[in-house]
């Protein structure tokens, strides 16, 4: 830091254009963050001899993703996976170390990571995107230009979609479902469980259009789902019926719909609840 700070004061008194090629080592000084950078990316408590987490790990949304789709490029050698510089935080790791010819991390480019996906695609092969929700922001113009203009199979996942607690407030993904939903071309789907997150993975290799699948940081909720209707693109699920009021939710929302319904049928009213599963085509005709 004392050289750093020594070469900044330097620049000052240099006249002209100045370039500092500095190199970041994450965790820098402290042994545990420098081995484990990844891990240390975004850090819950830890133990600060040992480098240890306080908390247990549980599986979430990135580990079904990363384990499903590990599942599925065992039967299909075009699946690709594509990540900017965020392997283990989108659950690709295993998948990197078992298809390491079919992996592909383009350091922190996600405009790049999409323009590369839509080449592969037209090449004939199924690019899968992990990238988080506020860095999907970037490549906005590469989703619109080279991938759903041209109508390209590539399946854009969408993690840490919502609020993301200690990820921090540039990392809130509150903006993806209002982006994506303007470009034409698109499927927008949100899994309301583990289980649907699976099976529209599953259906999204096969559809051979440009795909959106957002999902949350973290694992499932309390309510466990008795409803998993075959997916139909642009078709709702009705997991509730009732006369006085329709509660219509997408994704992480539908638990929230549910408990809801609860309360109020507490309050003698009769609630419906509507996974809307898919955010574009969305059903008109259910809703």
């Amino acid at each position: 830091i004392e050289k750093l700070e020594s070469i900044l004061k330097t620049s000052k008194d240099l006249e002209g254009p100045v370039l500092i090629h500095v190199v970041t080592k994450k965790g820098k000084g402290y042994k545990p963050a420098e081995e484990n950078p990844d891990k240390f990316h975004s850090a819950s408590n830890f133990d600060i001899e040992t480098g240890i987490s306080k908390k247990e790990k549980t599986i979430d949304y990135s580990k079904v993703f990363g384990e499903k789709l590990i599942e599925l490029a065992r039967k299909n050698e075009k699946i690709v996976a594509i990540t900017a510089a965020m392997k283990d935080g989108t659950g690709l790791s295993e998948f990197a170390k078992e298809f390491p010819n079919r992996f592909f991390d383009v350091g922190i480019a996600e405009q790049h990571a999409i323009g590369f996906a839509a080449g592969l695609a037209k090449n004939g092969m199924t690019p899968v995107v992990p990238i988080y929700s506020s860095f999907y922001q970037r490549s906005f113009d590469q989703v619109i230009h080279d991938v759903c203009i041209q109508n390209l199979g590539i399946v854009m996942c969408v993690d840490r979609a919502g609020i993301v607690g200690n990820d921090g407030e540039t990392h809130q993904g509150v903006f993806d479902l209002s982006f994506f939903s303007i470009i034409p071309n698109i499927v927008i789907m949100a899994p309301k469980d583990f289980y649907e997150l699976k099976t529209m993975l599953e259906y999204a290799v096969t559809l051979k259009k440009p795909v959106v699948i957002r999902y949350p940081r973290g694992g499932e909720g309390k309510i466990k789902f008795d409803i998993h209707e075959k997916l139909k693109l642009g078709q709702a699920e009705v997991l509730k019926t009732g006369n006085d009021i329709t509660i219509i939710a997408i994704g992480k929302m539908v638990e929230r719909g549910i408990e809801i319904a609860n309360l109020l049928e507490e309050q003698g009213k009769s609630v419906e609840v509507i996974n809307v599963r898919f955010l574009k085509p969305i059903d008109k005709q259910t809703i």
